[in-house]
């Protein structure tokens, strides 16, 4: 009987532990880190000298989806990675306010 009571104690804390995992998970939001990435990622294609990933990415520039990621990021395709970055760490500290 003590060893159960010992084994659901830990296994209790264990429990809170994860719990308190998983309010960081829902409070840290992964798209944020996923749409930085992206765009940083598509900002330095844009930069190279190689004509040919420069042409790939400037199609894709045009594209909707790629609209889309600037909307929500609230950058041109044109702004530095350092203002990309600046717009999503402002939006992700909104959306933990919020």
């Amino acid at each position: 009987m003590l060893v159960e009571t010992q084994f659901i104690g830990e296994f209790s804390i264990l429990s809170h532990k994860w719990e308190s995992v998983r309010e960081l998970i829902k409070r840290l939001n992964l798209a944020y880190l996923y749409y930085h990435r992206k765009l940083c990622f598509l900002h330095s294609m844009m930069c190279r000298v190689n004509s040919v990933l420069t042409s790939v990415v400037r199609v894709y520039i045009h594209s909707l989806e790629y609209s889309k990621l600037c909307n929500f990021a609230c950058v041109s395709p044109y702004d530095s990675k350092s203002k990309i970055k600046r717009c999503l760490t402002a939006k992700f500290a909104a959306s933990i306010v919020s």
